[in-house]
């Protein structure tokens, strides 16, 4: 029997022999090159390109427009961004944003409609901010970028093979500041009565909201669905905080004339929002008698905070998305999550460049080289 043992095991001794010998034909560095457990010859050439632009340049200027915000808490529901930034000095950058709701808020007078309501009727939410950083960091440093060649499928799973190209790449760290206002809905019902009364317009009468009033009691009252309010706050706010930028745009031409680039422009930051302003517009019955709408004391929110990231494609189409989250000052909502006030928005659109500041110098003319 131990003669028969004998083929079997010079075959598995051969067979751990080619398994463990090292692939001659594979290139180091070669991206095409997978792993190869056998001596088969790869033909596959290896990846030679030429480096077309690896400094981290972008235009300073850029109007983003997000036609779809969606908001998740604090009941934006689903929105518009109109964001223009300027890069003005070479620490210095500037920008003015506008939000608006288009679907949320607005509809819910829908059901309400004997209940009283804000001065000037209902409106969706709108933010406004205008702010501006000052970068204490602004270099460039040394840095492989990975730059995809080729792109390919390997039954269901999608592989991308890619090189090191040695590049620049820039990072900015700097503090910021700014000013925000909201306008922002106040809807007064089942689950935020206790937290809001009614005063004549003059101030003098109080009535509480609630679903209902005794006759003998709250002689005066809006007329109407009093037990149900629909109210418009404003809220100014300065913020301050940090904010860090890093840049990379590098674009090679492969040894077949295609060009590949990597490009990339992402910020990060975070803010604490103080209100100094708050205001509830007075409402008005069916009646046409005025009254106002007070918060009860802890309703206002003192502070607030946010933080968000966007990334940007400032070569390649110009494709850009953003998610902000936080915590909104200002007076409590019925419609928050748990009446936090905790928001969260994600953005995404486009971000045009304007102008010509930060991209490389144009090449020289044929007849201007000597």
């Amino acid at each position: 029997m131990k003669n028969v043992f004998v083929p079997v095991a010079v075959m598995l001794a051969a067979s751990l022999s080619v398994y463990g010998q090292t692939d001659q034909n594979r290139k180091p560095g070669d991206p095409f090159a997978p792993a190869k457990t056998t001596t088969m010859e790869d033909d596959r050439p290896k990846t030679y390109y030429s480096i077309v632009n690896a400094e981290p340049y972008y235009k300073h200027t850029s109007l983003i427009l997000d036609p779809f915000v969606i908001g998740v808490g604090a009941k934006t529901g689903l929105a518009s961004a109109l964001r223009l930034e300027s890069v003005v000095a070479e620490n210095v950058m500037v920008w003015g944003k506008v939000t608006k709701t288009w679907i949320g808020e607005a509809g819910i007078g829908i059901g309400y409609e004997d209940a009283p309501v804000a001065v000037g009727g209902m409106k969706n939410h709108m933010f406004t901010e205008a702010g501006g950083a000052f970068f204490v960091i602004n270099d460039a440093f040394d840095a492989k970028v990975k730059v995809v060649t080729k792109s390919g499928r390997s039954g269901s799973a999608h592989i991308d093979y890619y090189i090191n190209v040695p590049s620049k790449v820039r990072r900015m760290l700097g503090v910021r500041a700014g000013h925000l206002t909201q306008r922002r809905l106040i809807l007064v019902n089942d689950d935020s009565r206790d937290d809001y009364y009614y005063t004549s317009a003059d101030g003098a009468y109080k009535v509480p909201v609630l679903k209902e009033h005794p006759a003998n009691i709250y002689i005066r009252k809006p007329a109407g669905d009093y037990f149900t309010a629909l109210g418009v706050s404003n809220t100014n706010s300065a913020f301050a905080g940090v904010h860090f930028r890093k840049v990379k745009n590098t674009t090679i031409i492969l040894n077949d004339n295609t060009t590949r680039t990597t490009d990339k422009l992402i910020d990060v930051y975070a803010d604490v929002l103080i209100p100094y302003y708050n205001n509830i517009r007075n409402l008005v019955d069916i009646k046409g008698v005025e009254w106002g709408l007070v918060a009860r004391d802890g309703v206002i929110r003192k502070m607030g905070w946010r933080a968000g990231c966007a990334i940007r494609l400032p070569v390649r189409g110009y494709w850009q998305a953003n998610v902000e989250l936080g915590k909104w000052p200002g007076p409590k909502l019925q419609t928050e999550i748990g009446n936090t006030g905790f928001f969260t928005l994600i953005g995404i659109g486009r971000s045009i460049g304007l102008g010509r500041h930060g991209l490389p110098p144009k090449a020289p003319k044929a007849d201007d080289k000597k």
